[in-house]
């Protein structure tokens, strides 16, 4: 008998995470995307009455940031993080939004290369830091040899760290 209850609870649970698994066909209706949609679209609304700052360099190597933003809500807390950069034949930007909390919920990246491509690539996190869904998307050209996934050391968790870091170009 508990061997036959532990079989259907498990058939239960298994059918359930099958059932909410993220796929490109659904991935906008799920709920954990878009939870993570209301954060991006409050500080989109709110980004306006925050501190914004800029920060620009000219290049001086492939992929090594050539500006960063950072907003910050009334109470310091990094909302929004661009940073961007490119080569001689692409350029990439990335546009990180934070929860009240400071957490990283979305990255937002977008991307073209000379030979015409356009690249979008989105990728979702939870409040402990999983990520849980990521989609990468080329809405014009051939595509390019954008990563996908997108490398954990190219997304900033701490945007205040990140915006007040020495360039690496410095002299």
């Amino acid at each position: 008998m508990k061997n036959t209850l532990l079989l259907i609870t498990t058939l239960f649970l298994g059918s359930i995470a099958l059932a909410n698994k993220i796929t490109e066909k659904n991935w906008q209706k799920s709920p954990e995307v878009i939870e993570v949609r209301k954060i991006y679209e409050a500080n989109q609304k709110l980004k306006k009455g925050w501190k914004k700052q800029d920060k620009v360099w000219n290049y001086c190597e492939p992929y090594v940031d050539t500006q960063r933003i950072l907003i910050t809500d009334k109470k310091g807390i990094a909302r929004i993080y661009s940073n961007s950069g490119g080569s001689d034949d692409s350029s990439v930007n990335w546009e990180s939004h934070y929860d009240e909390n400071g957490k990283l919920h979305f990255v937002f990246i977008t991307g073209g290369a000379a030979n015409g491509s356009k690249l979008e690539h989105r990728i979702y996190f939870r409040a402990n830091g999983d990520r849980f869904w990521e989609f990468q998307k080329y809405v014009e050209g051939p595509g390019y040899t954008f990563p996908n996934p997108w490398p954990q050391d190219q997304l900033t968790t701490d945007a205040i760290a990140a915006f007040t870091a020495v360039h690496p170009c410095a002299k």
